[in-house]
């Protein structure tokens, strides 16, 4: 773990999904033991509920067979989707995972109220053939297309990834200085992009590349198709946006003719950038950097909000990734979800395998977006990518769907992250007593739960760490000098020391302060007269100097009945009672505590 000592949570668990207390995590599957290979296919749509009437609703989840369907066959371990959100009615965050198992804490796509967003995703197929989509919030609308999907390798070469040096293959910006500057699309026109022999991909040998595309200087509400050249347009979209956006999208691009993609605009003007960050050989001897895919179960291995702290401008943020949470040790490359929330100001991610002047970007946001993108992020050759953002202030959070590594693996997978999470607390303790958290925690064989332990002081929004990785199997905080309150505690729990894994749980103490000693009464004047004053004066002794809460209570001498109380509530150094005397009785003072 590393980071500030303090942070701001409100959203921690994906966005708009508030922390809840000792909620399983999901059961996170091992990765496939053999490698897989990519094969693309011609982009095709398998759902749209707005032709099904299936619209997902809050809390909803929708199933989808991909197994057997579309040209993808039953022994696929996972597919790349392009998923499509419209008719949004409230904020809320999409999640795919395979079908058959737990909703994890991850996400893929993230709105506002009637935004239409897109992403790719990449995603293990379930043991039944399907993939599982969940919707947090209001209703959605969804439309899936498929892409292409990873199956076992069955012969070298042909279906496996190579990565590159992100490199801008076209801008076309007036200006720019890159290809295609100053063709910028018109409406219902489209541009064929020159792939195979730029920005590092091979002039043969390439059948597929991993394309980031952006559509900025937007006039009108529209969206781009990207497909094969010399193919027709096959009906599906990859990016969609409002007039003014800037937004981009990651595919997994079959090349056409050439060696050539296709990008049609629908509507309106856009400028389009396009950055090349590898590509899926085509067959015979493939390089040697060529890897094959381990697809996971989706897993958080970082959330700014809850670890690392909130990136600034300019700021980079390093992070192991190569041998924890599931990754092998010998990992190349990931597939992973880069979510930007808490943003500041209009900016960029970049990620990279180290730090260094960024030349292209992978994920940009207007000011107080929430925002995703798939990466297929570089590791450094110690298994580290760094992740670096332009201007204002903004949090990050990266969801792992899987990795490459190398055709001739040499490192097994890290072990997985824990299961879930509990945290117990008593309901109250008193100022200057022990208050024992008790933590559990479902982690994998040969594995021991490490605890990393928070508090949120009464009155503030910020968790402050108090105990980092902590093997015991409980956790005594000293209560003395605490201010009474009700204090909120949070664990989270991880297979591997110093790493942040998704399993959080959370408790709540109310810190009470000691009682009373004694308190001494007197009255005056006593004797009293009827009608006349007699005032009462109440001297507590309180430890370390608390302020009393005093009660009054007055009975007729030889009264059997009980005492009433005439005042109490009132908080106050020295609490007084003034009271004319209704009658003739005898006036005496009396004590408790």
């Amino acid at each position: 773990m590393s980071g500030a000592a303090s942070v701001t949570f409100g959203v921690v668990l994906g966005t708009l999904v508030a922390l809840g207390g000792g909620a399983p995590a999901p059961v996170v599957k091992a990765a496939s033991a053999s490698g897989n290979v990519y094969h693309a296919l011609r982009p095709r749509r398998l759902l749209d509920t707005r032709l099904t009437g299936n619209m997902l609703g809050a809390g909803t989840t929708l199933s989808l067979q991909v197994a057997g369907v579309g040209g993808v066959p039953f022994n696929a371990t996972a597919v790349a989707l392009n998923l499509t959100v419209t008719d949004t009615t409230e904020p809320s965050f999409l999640t795919a995972y395979p079908e058959g198992t737990s909703l994890p804490l991850a996400s893929n796509l993230n709105w506002v109220a009637g935004e239409t967003r897109a992403n790719l995703a990449v995603v293990e197929v379930g043991a039944g053939g399907g993939i599982s989509f969940y919707n947090s919030s209001g209703h959605t609308d969804l439309v899936v297309d498929l892409e292409g999907y990873f199956a076992p390798e069955t012969a070298s070469g042909p279906g496996e990834y190579v990565a590159l040096a992100p490199q801008r293959i076209a801008d076309t910006r007036s200006g720019s200085g890159e290809p295609y500057a100053g063709g910028t699309l018109s409406p219902g026109s489209a541009l064929s992009i020159q792939v195979a022999g730029a920005g590092g991909v091979p002039a043969t040998g390439a059948a597929a590349a991993i394309l980031n595309v952006t559509a900025t200087d937007t006039t009108a509400p529209s969206y781009l198709s990207v497909y094969p050249a010399g193919e027709a347009n096959p009906g599906t979209s990859n990016l969609n946006w409002s007039d003014g956006w800037t937004v981009a999208n990651r595919g997994i691009m079959p090349l056409g003719t050439g060696g050539q993609v296709t990008v049609y605009n629908d509507q309106g003007r856009a400028d389009l950038v396009v950055d090349v960050e590898g590509y899926i050989t085509s067959g015979g001897a493939a390089p040697t950097p060529a890897g094959l895919f381990y697809p996971l179960s989706p897993t958080r291995v970082l959330d700014t909000r809850v670890d690392a702290g909130t990136l600034g401008p300019g700021g980079y943020l390093s992070e192991e990734l190569a041998g924890l949470s599931g990754v092998a040790a010998d990992a190349t490359s990931a597939v992973v979800n880069l979510t930007a929330t808490n943003t500041t100001q209009a900016s960029y991610f970049t990620l990279a395998p180290i730090p260094g002047p960024p030349t292209t970007s992978d994920l940009n946001w207007p000011q107080g977006a929430t925002l995703a993108n798939l990466d297929f992020a570089p590791l450094s050759s110690s298994g580290d990518f760094s992740l670096y953002n332009d201007v204002g202030t903004a949090d990050a959070v990266i969801d792992v769907f899987g990795y490459f590594a190398p055709v001739s693996p040499t490192g097994a997978p890290g072990p997985g992250p824990c299961s879930q999470v509990t945290l117990g607390a008593p309901s109250a303790v008193t100022v200057g007593s022990l208050l024992t958290l008790t933590p559990g925690a479902s982690c994998p064989s040969g594995t021991t739960a490490q605890f990393t332990y928070w508090v949120r002081v009464p009155g503030s929004t910020t968790f402050t760490l108090v105990q980092a990785d902590s093997g015991l199997p409980a956790f005594g905080l000293n209560t003395s000098g605490m201010v009474p309150g009700m204090y909120l505690y949070l664990v989270w729990g991880s297979s591997q020391g110093e790493v942040y894994q998704q399993a959080l749980a959370q408790a709540s103490a109310l810190v009470e302060p000691p009682p009373c000693t004694s308190v001494s009464l007197s009255a005056s004047p006593n004797p009293g007269l009827v009608s006349a004053p007699v005032v009462l004066n109440a001297t507590p002794q309180c430890p370390g100097g608390e302020t009393a809460w005093m009660q009054y209570y007055y009975s007729p001498v030889g009264s059997t009945s009980a005492p009433v109380m005439v005042s109490g509530g009132g908080r106050r150094p020295r609490p007084w009672w003034s009271r004319p005397l209704a009658g003739p009785r005898a006036t005496t003072a009396s004590q408790w505590s």
